[in-house]
């Protein structure tokens, strides 16, 4: 723990970075109280939300919380690992596997990223499950199990890895009931997640990634996961957002076949010695198994992001600890301790990546420059202070993605706050075909109407916004004082009241009712 927390150290002065601010979007985490409509069946990962909300509650917005929060839970969860670890290796071992999780540069992202609480709330719940199962104490393995799934899905495939650990252990008999609870826990999961993707599509939770086939994304997948294992053993080069080139088929690129030949050739390999009693074997089987609800044949929005790894390398670790013994005795503490000195300060310097968003995306343009969403990105560190900058940088992501509507969007907001409206109008109204968000494009091009002096104009923009969606505050604040100042009170009282189905921040909902009072 103490070795986690030194190595994070310098993160807890870190910011939020990519989406961590729409966590604050989410009325339910912002309201008070215990929480408990946040435990609803639409809400997407209750648990990881709720410590949100409980996050909240203790220090407002402010990051610093909720970044000790992720550090002590993966000092907790290295904890777990070590514990775990104790059950099938000497305890001297054990600790390493443990150590191992904690300061490895790879867990850096699942750390810092706060929007992945989900992924190390479920990871502890899940290890737990794990411990839980190794002492035969299945009931509470079952229980762990399920509240993961509330964390995040990803643990899904644990019961997969445990009946493995049954059959090639051998060592007692098989509990049936124990798996078809475990596996009733994981269909409920599936079908609750599919009910609230179909319920809630815009919600996407990173599924659905357009013009990418299954086939195509196993594939692709064949190359990711020898990615993830050469920086489990040499940690360079990690990044927020890799550019990893899609398989479009066996030797699309040339390497895809010969990745996936030696991927099959791996696994057939760890089973065999699986089999035969090889403790390594079977955790390293144990990594591939873990990863396979995001690294097999279901498409996701993203074919590779390092946090994919955090749980399913609580194996990979113990599985390399194992290996220790192998090495002559007199070089174990030598190469053990050059081994964690190593991992250490790799992972305090990454860290230092993630200091703020500009520091952060910056390092993704760097090791991925003809990648657009990192030019994108860091043109919103530069938009509000120095939009000439920023301007560049979204011209650079449209050069290599001229048809991504969040780049005009962003683009058109630059140039409108220069006072190029004209450029503005194009840009926005590009974002418009290309099937950008329609709210907020209709909203900003009805900002940049008002800028050229149309005010019916941007009234029917502002409503167009709103028909797409009649919950999204700045189109309804636009349109309430655009309606006022062309003297149509009446109708813009009524513009101010919102649909009782909505759900908007408290300080939204104040503002609009302030100005309702001023317009009476």
């Amino acid at each position: 723990m103490l070795l986690a927390l030194w190595a994070y150290w310098y993160s807890l002065g870190g910011g939020f970075h990519f989406d961590d601010q729409d966590i604050f979007l989410d009325p339910y985490i912002v309201s008070s109280g215990f929480g408990w409509k946040i435990l609803r069946l639409m809400q997407t990962r209750p648990l990881t939300f709720l410590s949100f909300h409980w996050n909240y509650l203790a220090g407002g917005s402010a990051p610093l919380g909720f970044h000790v929060v992720n550090l002590l839970l993966h000092a907790g969860n290295s904890v777990l690992v070590y514990l775990i670890g104790r059950r099938v290796l000497r305890d001297s071992l054990a600790l390493l596997a443990g150590v191992l999780f904690a300061i490895h540069p790879l867990q850096t992202q699942a750390v810092n990223y706060v929007f992945e609480r989900a992924t190390l709330l479920a990871a502890c719940f899940a290890l737990l499950s794990l411990l839980f199962f190794l002492h035969e104490r299945y009931a509470w393995s079952v229980a762990a199990f399920g509240l993961s799934l509330l964390a995040k899905e990803e643990t899904i495939a644990l019961p997969v890895f445990l009946l493995l650990y049954d059959v090639m252990r051998r060592r007692r008999p098989i509990r049936w009931g124990y798996y078809t609870a475990m596996a009733g826990l994981g269909a409920l999961a599936t079908a609750r997640l599919i009910y609230v993707l179909h319920a809630l599509p815009a919600i996407g939770l990173g599924f659905g990634t357009k013009g990418v086939s299954g086939v195509s994304y196993t594939l692709t997948q064949s190359r990711v996961i020898w990615i993830y294992l050469r920086l489990f053993l040499l940690p360079v080069g990690l990044s927020l957002d890799h550019d990893i080139e899609l398989s479009r088929g066996l030797l699309s690129p040339v390497i895809t076949l010969p990745a996936l030949l030696l991927l099959a050739l791996s696994i057939g390999v760890l089973a065999w010695l699986a089999r035969h009693e090889n403790m390594s074997a079977l955790w390293a089987l144990g990594f591939l198994v873990l990863l396979a609800p995001s690294s097999s044949v279901i498409p996701v929005a993203d074919v590779m992001f390092e946090h994919r790894t955090y749980f399913p390398l609580a194996c990979l670790t113990i599985a390399a600890a194992s290996l220790l013994p192998r090495l002559y005795r007199r070089l174990r503490a030598p190469t053990s301790a050059l081994l964690l000195a190593a991992l250490l300060a790799g992972t305090m310097e990454r860290n230092r990546a993630w200091r703020d968003d500009r520091s952060l995306w910056a390092d993704v343009v760097d090791k991925a420059p003809h990648k657009a969403r990192g030019y994108f990105q860091l043109g919103q560190t530069y938009a509000a202070k120095d939009p000439a900058r920023a301007q560049q940088l979204y011209e650079r992501g449209l050069e290599i993605e001229p048809e991504n509507s969040t780049g005009h969007t962003n683009l058109g907001l630059v140039l409108l706050s220069e006072g190029d409206t004209e450029a503005a109008m194009t840009h926005l109204r590009k974002a418009l075909v290309l099937g950008g968000e329609k709210p907020l494009v209709w909203n900003n091009i009805g900002v940049a109407q008002l800028h050229r002096g149309e005010i019916e104009e941007g009234i029917k923009s502002f409503r167009r916004a709103l028909e797409s969606d009649p919950c999204r505050f700045d189109a309804r604040w636009n349109l309430m004082r655009t309606l006022a100042y062309a003297t149509e009170r009446d109708e813009a009282l009524v513009a101010g009241v919102v649909p009782g189905s909505c759900h908007l921040l408290p300080e939204q909902t104040a503002k609009l009712e302030d100005e309702r009072r001023t317009l009476r």
